[in-house]
């Protein structure tokens, strides 16, 4: 078995586009057709924080890795950050869901977790966000650029401290590309899927 791991929150999902499908279904439309025991599983959940993941990550990883097996090989790729760059309430109530600090070491304590599992492992960055429609984006929070691309900077840069590839993406996607200003169209996942599967290629990434 070769098998790909796909761990996030609602943009691993999908969310934005009905069906959900996101960059996650069109990895899988494109790889497991490819060999009879290629399989990639989506582990995205809508809503969560790398806190929320982290609770979650070593059950559902042991869940699906069948090391015993010497000829099985997997990637793990991971794509979560946007929900704790979340503000509660609006940007001028000054409260944040995580502080800076929080998010460094959860996200340290994930990347640890997952390198230790034996797999290729890579992450792919945080999307941007139309503003005029997350600032709020619902009764309880807003989403900005600059807080979500400030955590974007921070995963690049543990990413690199722990030699870990890192996919940014926080150029791609305009105003046109998102469904409600936070989670992408149909169109803004074809953009994603078309700078992510040569990047998958490129850096040698498929199990």
């Amino acid at each position: 078995m070769k098998g790909i791991l796909c761990f996030g929150a609602s943009i691993t999902y999908g969310r934005g586009e009905k069906p959900e499908h996101g960059w996650v279904g069109r990895l899988h439309d494109w790889y497991s057709p490819q060999e009879r025991y290629n399989s990639v599983w989506n582990l995205g959940v809508s809503g969560q924080t790398i806190a929320q993941l982290l609770e979650r990550f070593e059950v559902e990883a042991k869940a699906r890795l069948r090391l015993h097996r010497p000829n099985n090989t997997y990637t793990i790729l991971i794509s979560a950050g946007t929900n704790n760059a979340r503000w509660v309430g609006k940007p001028e109530d000054k409260k944040t869901l995580t502080t800076d600090e929080e998010f460094k070491e959860q996200v340290k304590t994930l990347l640890k977790k997952a390198k230790a599992c034996q797999a290729k492992l890579a992450y792919i960055g945080l999307t941007p966000v139309d503003e005029e429609n997350t600032i709020p984006f619902d009764d309880m929070s807003s989403f900005t650029n600059e807080r979500v691309k400030k955590h974007n900077e921070m995963l690049k840069q543990l990413c690199k401290e722990a030699n870990i590839p890192f996919l940014d993406v926080f150029d791609l996607l305009k105003p046109e590309h998102l469904a409600d200003g936070l989670h992408p169209n149909s169109k803004g996942y074809d953009v994603m899927w078309s700078r992510i599967k040569p990047w998958l290629e490129a850096e040698d990434l498929l199990p």
